[in-house]
């Protein structure tokens, strides 16, 4: 029953992220879905994926990502400024963003988006990486 609930609750944020966003499921063009300031992103992180595994957001908009880890393990939203092809490549210097959350938490950070460009998302948990737990972010100016 509480495994419903947190899928049932997964899909509420998902579906909250679409919003009005023009149907990209995403986050849409900056204006988010709920009508405010920026764009929601819902996240879910399982072992060892993130879902949604893309995302689009607007040059400059406010971006809140919330991460729900339904996971058995912690695991982290990081938003790069570099793409890395190796854990060995990655440098905490280059990050734009990151949410933390442990198993069976959520974890939350707002930021403001970079230039257009594609980005790299990655958990830099020691491994996960390794192991396929990566996204992209879109920016469109």
């Amino acid at each position: 029953m509480i495994r419903f609930a947190h899928v049932a609750l997964a899909v509420a944020l998902a579906l909250a992220a679409c919003g009005d966003s023009g149907g990209d499921g995403n986050g849409g063009d900056g204006n988010g879905g709920d009508g405010g300031d920026g764009t929601q992103i819902a996240v879910i992180a399982t072992d060892f994926v993130f879902t949604p595994a893309t995302y689009t957001v607007g040059t400059g908009s406010e971006v809140t990502v919330t991460l729900t880890n339904e996971g058995a393990l912690e695991h982290n939203w990081v938003l790069l400024a570099e793409p890395i092809r190796s854990e060995d490549e990655l440098d905490e210097g280059s990050y734009l963003a990151e949410a933390t959350a442990l198993a069976g938490d959520s974890g939350t950070v707002t930021f403001t988006a970079p230039a257009a460009g594609d980005y790299q998302v990655i958990c830099d948990i020691p491994g996960h990486f390794a192991a396929g737990m990566e996204a992209d972010l879109a920016v469109t100016g």
